[in-house]
């Protein structure tokens, strides 16, 4: 795919995302609310009907921001996937063999993963707008333990998926483990930006004055490389 495709698909994926949220920009009001000590602010939402309501958070909501992209998840991941486990290694000795089918079964448990917890972070909230929706009468005490309790626990369940996956990679990827401890090297966030800790590898990068000497030394190995080995690493 062409860096103009993937262009117009982010562009197309905000303007739709934004275009959801609209009637929360038109149909959410808020008015003051006194307490004992102090005066707040409460959010509510003043829409025109129930059918308008309804359909927006049943139809909208929870079709448009769980339901289809949970859809598509599960397509293009399975299409990954498939993909993968049919790709086969050529030339491969019985050892390689071995190793190929175990890290495709570590991109398989890693897809099935992704799935699993974007549907059930996601989930509790959406449920419980659908409910509140299909059930807008309910008693008090379920209304303030929503209110207080369960809507916000869900709403951190689901914006905490939006750092799922990053440690997802990471605890499946060792290669996505070594990108990002050689760009966190790269972006000065460690003491020593001339020791790279990749795996259980360790690369020292030794400058003379005159920038021809470099050194690098792996763990677990009693290797040493020159200047001119580095290109092959």
């Amino acid at each position: 795919m062409s860096r103009r495709k993937c262009k117009v698909i982010l562009f197309f994926i905000w303007l739709t995302a934004l275009g959801v949220m609209v009637p929360w920009l038109v149909y959410f009001r808020h008015q003051p609310y006194t307490t004992s000590r102090q005066q707040l602010y409460v959010c509510y939402d003043g829409w025109p009907s129930i059918f308008v309501q309804r359909g927006y958070y049943v139809g909208v909501m929870f079709v448009c921001c769980y339901s289809l992209p949970l859809a598509m998840i599960m397509v293009c991941y399975g299409l990954i996937g498939l993909k993968v486990w049919r790709r086969k290694g050529l030339g491969a000795h019985n050892s390689s063999t071995r190793l190929i089918q175990r890290s495709k079964v570590k991109v398989l448990k890693m897809l099935v993963v992704v799935c699993v917890l974007f549907s059930i972070s996601w989930l509790p909230l959406y449920a419980i707008n659908f409910w509140r929706v299909v059930q807008p009468e309910m008693p008090q005490d379920t209304q303030h333990a929503l209110s207080e309790i369960v809507v916000p626990l869900a709403q951190w369940l689901s914006n905490s998926n939006c750092c799922m996956n990053p440690i997802i990679y990471c605890f499946f990827s060792k290669k996505f483990r070594e990108g990002f401890r050689e760009l966190v090297a790269c972006c000065g966030c460690v003491k020593n930006p001339k020791a790279l800790v990749v795996g259980s590898r360790v690369r020292f990068h030794h400058a003379s004055t005159s920038g021809d000497a470099h050194t690098t030394i792996i763990k677990n190995g009693s290797t040493h490389y020159g200047m001119a080995d580095m290109a092959t690493l």
